[in-house]
């Protein structure tokens, strides 16, 4: 897997299958990581009502205050953040190597067109 210390620029020429291969890996790891965010981000109200059963006794606002404060819902909001930046990296990486793809693409093109022209011979 093209991880985001491998740069896609290094690593992707002009070959189609290797193109698909870094795309398919790259979107397939966009998506895992978007999963394991939203899996975290749905369960947050329930850990909030957790921790907020943990805190009796008080009124609304200072049970609010102690379920916010309490370890195990703090745990889950770091938790919440590092998936979220995981995935917002990882949308990054994937709209980067959409990207890369386009310009090898436009480079491909260009190359044929001068080609063409005579401008360059065919071993360029």
């Amino acid at each position: 897997m093209l991880h985001s210390s491998e740069s896609p620029e290094k690593t992707m020429t002009f070959n189609p299958d290797q193109i698909y291969k870094t795309m398919l890996e790259s979107g397939e790891d966009w998506a895992d990581k978007k999963a394991a965010y939203m899996a975290l981000e749905d369960f947050t109200k329930t850990h909030l009502a957790a921790a907020k059963s943990r805190h009796p006794g008080y009124g609304v606002a200072a049970t609010e205050d102690a379920a916010r404060l309490d370890p195990q819902f703090k745990d889950h909001l770091q938790a919440l953040s590092q998936a979220r930046h995981a995935f917002f990296a990882a949308e990054v990486h994937w709209t980067a190597t959409k990207a890369l793809v386009d310009l090898r693409r436009t480079e491909a093109a260009h190359e044929r067109v001068m080609l063409e022209k005579g401008v360059i011979s065919g071993g360029a």
